[in-house]
């Protein structure tokens, strides 16, 4: 197991990953805005759960073929800018409909939503495969153990960080709620841009 030291330095160090501004981040605080505490709390699950997925891909040394690999990096870049314009596009056109029967399916699938997000996030993708391997420490043996801590510690620390955050829109969402349609346009070319941006990095 790593070392004391190790574990907090890197648990301070997974905060601030979760922390940083990116895809994650942007979408936990828009979907949260958007659709309320409820809606943002599902899809910090599914990020959480995306997390753990990540965790067992770099165990199994799958992260590494997909990072390593120029196309099939490239391609899984790609899926997740086109599913952050879907979003996004699905949100501004969904501002048009005004039933309550259209609104509750992205309620219903911010798990999904958040899950697909995650697992498509290429600063994600290559965090677990270059970052998380350096706090591996070789001589103590059990590397995939230690893989898995540390990831599981970065899933965890995912989960408390963005559920700050969906706790802060929430109040937020109260202030803003006369504007609600503008909030919803605004989150929507949010997830465009930020997927135009990741598909040209």
């Amino acid at each position: 197991m790593p070392s004391l030291t190790t574990l907090t330095l890197f648990t301070g160090v997974a905060m601030l990953f979760a922390a940083s501004p990116g895809p994650n981040f942007i979408f936990v605080l828009t979907r949260s805005l958007s659709n309320g505490r409820a809606s943002g709390q599902l899809a910090v699950i599914g990020i959480w759960v995306g997390a753990l997925i990540h965790t067992l891909l770099a165990v199994l040394g799958l992260s590494a073929i997909l990072a390593t690999s120029a196309g099939l990096y490239q391609g899984v870049k790609l899926a997740g800018a086109a599913y952050l314009v879907y979003l996004g596009v699905r949100k501004i056109w969904a501002v048009s409909l005004t039933n309550t029967a259209q609104a509750a399916p992205e309620t219903n699938s911010s798990f999904r939503d958040g899950l697909i997000t995650m697992l498509l996030n290429p600063k994600s993708i290559l965090y677990f495969f270059a970052f998380l391997p350096t706090f591996v420490d070789i001589e103590l043996g059990q590397t995939s153990l230690q893989l898995a801590v540390f990831g599981i510690i970065q899933s965890l620390a995912a989960l408390l960080v963005y559920t700050v955050i969906v706790q802060i829109a929430g109040v937020a969402q109260t202030w803003v709620r006369s504007y609600q349609a503008q909030v919803n346009v605004a989150s929507g070319v949010a997830y465009v841009l930020l997927g135009v941006w990741i598909a040209l990095r």
